[in-house]
């Protein structure tokens, strides 16, 4: 990077660049924990972004954890979203419970558990888990009501489209674009309070769970289960959502940082 000279540089994190460029620097929230841990890896992080010109925050929530290192977001821009190619089918054509992403942070037991419950209370519910680790789980938990998927994006914008709701009971989101893609779709969200708030509106584009009590998770899908009108208006709410997040704005946004 330093060979190239080039006058502008914006960089998903930080890193350390000679010469006369703009610097501005984006922290999407990763490792800001781990940095909590380690006073030189905080002193590191400080000096790092001390040195940009402008630092930006994808959400509120990793400005607060920012924060928390003595490290200053001059402006929070959420990250950009791509509205397209995205479907929504009426209620009626929705068919299972969706949970995306199987590393650990994501929960996969937490949701297979609210799935159990809500089985349990008489819905006949499947769970589709979506990730490179899907049939992991598959065999770990052995229930025939559990579909693994390994998909590409047009497969997974079809399998937004068809699910009833998402659960994503992550221990860590830094911004979530799960929940915009779900939003988008017109699928309410049931995902835990990690999520930024800007993304998931608690009663309005889905439900905040504070914690992975899976109890706690299949109340709120029950309740969308069972009230078909409150799941349109939730539905209708998470498409209008997603259109504080369009990429076109958030782009020209950093085009007029880089010529401030």
């Amino acid at each position: 990077m330093n060979e190239l000279s080039p006058d502008l540089v914006i960089m998903n994190g930080v890193a350390w660049i000679r010469g006369k460029a703009k610097k501005i620097a984006v922290i999407h929230g990763n490792g800001l924990d781990e940095a909590k841990k380690s006073k030189v890896s905080a002193l590191a992080l400080r000096f790092l972004y001390s040195r940009q010109d402008y630092v930006v925050c994808v959400s509120q929530k990793v400005k607060r954890m920012a924060s928390e290192l003595g490290i200053k977001c001059h402006e929070v821009i959420p990250v950009p979203f791509k509205n397209e190619g995205f479907k929504s089918y009426p209620r009626d054509k929705r068919e299972f419970i969706l949970h995306v992403g199987t590393r650990g942070e994501k929960n996969v037991p937490v949701s297979v558990e609210a799935v159990r419950l809500l089985r349990e209370r008489g819905f006949n519910v499947n769970l589709v888990i979506v990730g490179s680790a899907a049939h992991y789980w598959k065999e770990k938990f052995k229930y025939d009501w559990i579909i693994p998927k390994v998909v590409d994006n047009e497969e997974l914008k079809e399998l937004y489209a068809r699910a009833i709701a998402l659960i994503l009971p992550s221990t860590f989101e830094g911004f979530s674009y799960t929940t915009l893609e779900a939003s988008a779709s017109g699928t309410p969200v049931v995902g835990s309070n990690c999520i930024p708030e800007e993304a998931l509106v608690d009663g309005y584009n889905g439900f905040r769970i504070k914690g992975v009590n899976p109890n706690d998770y299949a109340e709120k899908l029950e309740m969308i289960l069972s009230n078909h009108e409150l799941w349109e208006k939730i539905s209708s709410n998470g498409k209008e959502l997603v259109k504080n997040y369009d990429y076109i704005s958030i782009s020209k946004r950093y085009l007029e940082l880089a010529s401030e």
